[in-house]
């Protein structure tokens, strides 16, 4: 709905990203609570902040109606315009999504497997954050702060079990 072009070449490709839900909250409590401009209190605690992600209260909108929405459109576009990948993969199946997403781009290419190795690791976390770290470019806020774990299971140790299900 929020997309900025309203006529879309019939060409384009979308690359769509999801994320884990529980992770994405943990990811944008922290982004709040470091974000000057949102103004959430420090000491606001992570399940009262659940309560807003939960009930889409937030800056950004409902994030599960967000990706229900981009799956939908993933699904209506085929894959031939839309790929569609988890943060997880990215992370925990690097080389296979990276090899995917080339096949994706550039249909009938292959990825050689020296150069996807090298993107693999100019592409952790570690890597990125370091290289923004250094090379701000148009970066304004402290990437330490901004690039905080890159993590995909930290949710297991920032939220009680009963939110996590209330969450899945």
């Amino acid at each position: 709905e929020d997309f900025p072009a309203r006529n879309i070449d019939p060409e384009s490709r979308f690359v769509i990203v999801v994320r884990e839900p529980k992770s994405a909250l943990v990811s944008q409590y922290y982004f709040w609570k470091q974000h000057p401009m949102l103004a959430m209190p420090e000491s606001l605690p992570i399940e009262e902040f659940a309560e807003l992600f939960l009930e889409g209260d937030l800056y950004f909108g409902d994030y599960h109606r967000h990706v229900l929405d981009w799956l939908d459109f993933a699904a209506q576009a085929g894959e031939k315009r839309a790929f569609v990948t988890s943060y997880e993969d990215m992370v925990l199946n690097k080389e296979e999504t990276m090899s995917k997403l080339a096949v994706f781009l550039e249909p009938g290419s292959q990825l050689d497997m020296s150069r996807c190795r090298e993107l693999c690791k100019q592409t952790k976390f570690e890597a990125m954050r370091e290289d923004i770290s250094q090379n701000p470019r148009s970066f304004h806020f402290n990437p330490r702060l901004f690039f905080r774990s890159g993590k995909i299971d930290d949710w297991m140790s920032q939220i009680p079990a009963s939110l996590a299900q209330r969450i899945d």
